[in-house]
């Protein structure tokens, strides 16, 4: 019985006596609170979106021969109308083909962040390759860094 006891005992002052203490990081604020946006577009052309047909669920209930089979449907289904929709935004690529999306995207971003109360904009900068983007960045300095697409919605908005 002593043994018992003074094993629960033990047990009761262990767990107890085990506190957490959370570690706590204090933010710092920057010493230069300015900060450059860097937006990667490695976009060449204009996507739109398209209705992607997923039938997994319902085939796979007929087994491996059954999922094997839908996700071939799927597939052809899906590259039908990858298809139709490339024919489809053609005549529109072909119309913006010189319309600079970049330059409307940096006004955009000049426009939104320069009146946001946390954030004290410097510069905006445009890259296609995240590689240049990384030699632009220096150590010690702030950067907000967004990687951007243009897409069309799927009734071509």
């Amino acid at each position: 019985m002593t043994n018992k006891a003074g094993l629960l005992i033990l047990t009761v002052f262990f767990v107890a006596g085990c506190t957490v203490t959370p570690n706590k990081i204090t933010m710092q604020s920057p010493i230069d609170n300015k900060v450059d946006v860097i937006s990667i577009v490695g976009q060449q052309e204009l996507d739109a979106l398209y209705p992607i047909q997923n039938s997994s669920g319902a085939t796979a209930q007929f087994g491996l021969i059954g999922a094997l089979i839908g996700s071939a449907m799927d597939a052809s289904a899906n590259s039908s109308q990858a298809d139709k929709t490339t024919i489809r935004i053609s005549p529109i690529r072909n119309t913006l083909i010189d319309y600079n999306f970049d330059q409307e995207l940096e006004a955009a971003m000049n426009k939104s962040l320069t009146n946001h109360p946390n954030l004290s904009l410097n510069n905006t900068y445009t890259f296609k390759e995240e590689s240049a983007a990384k030699q632009k960045m220096e150590a010690g300095s702030h950067y907000l860094v967004l990687k951007t697409s243009y897409v069309l919605s799927m009734d071509f908005r």
